[in-house]
């Protein structure tokens, strides 16, 4: 799709439920190529959504290029494997909506917290045995592990969301003679983090 409504059409006329998807669509690609940032997709994502008018719409995507048909979209799945090892996703990077662990005899290591998440929701599969999963979540974040089964191990979910989430986080699969945990950051790591952080702004 173009950074605008494909045809130009008369501001005033309504738009339809299609036409609010393909421009939030819009706004996460410009949110993974680094044009928006995550409180500004967000902002825009639900000016997107309550928008009544094609005008309301295009105003949302004015400032953003348009988008080229050949141009590849992100993914919407990554899969992270560990057998008898260890597999990290930290820092900085793009968390699709659907995230798969295959993991056996090792551990697993998804941190959100300095990620950019284009969707409210965002599926985790885990299949898992005799090993674990951490997942590191921001603040405002909801966990679901109703279709996540543990059979000879373990899960925890230590999380504090009031109020309406900024992500809703959805994990299933099997997770036999392992551990699943979903937190936030423990105060280590944020006193961690807040020092590289200042050892950074002075260049040290």
């Amino acid at each position: 799709m173009s950074g605008n409504l494909p045809e130009p059409r008369p501001p005033a006329q309504r738009a339809s439920d299609s036409d609010r998807e393909d421009i939030v669509e819009r706004l996460r690609e410009a949110a993974a190529e680094g044009r928006l940032t995550m409180d500004e997709f967000e902002e825009r994502m639900s000016s997107a959504y309550q928008a009544r008018t094609y005008g309301e719409l295009e105003r949302l995507t004015s400032d953003l290029p348009v988008k080229q048909s050949n141009t590849p979209s992100q993914p919407t799945e990554i899969r992270l494997r560990a057998t008898g090892s260890t597999v990290r996703r930290t820092g900085r990077w793009i968390v699709p909506q659907r995230i798969v662990v295959e993991n056996n005899m090792g551990s697993a290591v998804v941190d959100m917290t300095e990620a950019t998440i284009l969707s409210r929701d965002v599926h985790v599969a885990v299949q898992l045995t005799a090993g674990s999963l951490v997942i590191k979540v921001p603040p405002g974040t909801t966990a679901d592990t109703d279709e996540l089964h543990t059979p000879f191990g373990s899960s925890s979910v230590r999380v504090d969301s009031p109020g309406e989430p900024r992500l809703r986080l959805h994990v299933s699969g099997n997770a036999a003679m392992g551990s699943v945990h979903i937190r936030h950051l423990n105060i280590f790591e944020r006193w961690g983090r807040q020092f590289r952080a200042w050892r950074n702004s002075r260049g040290i």
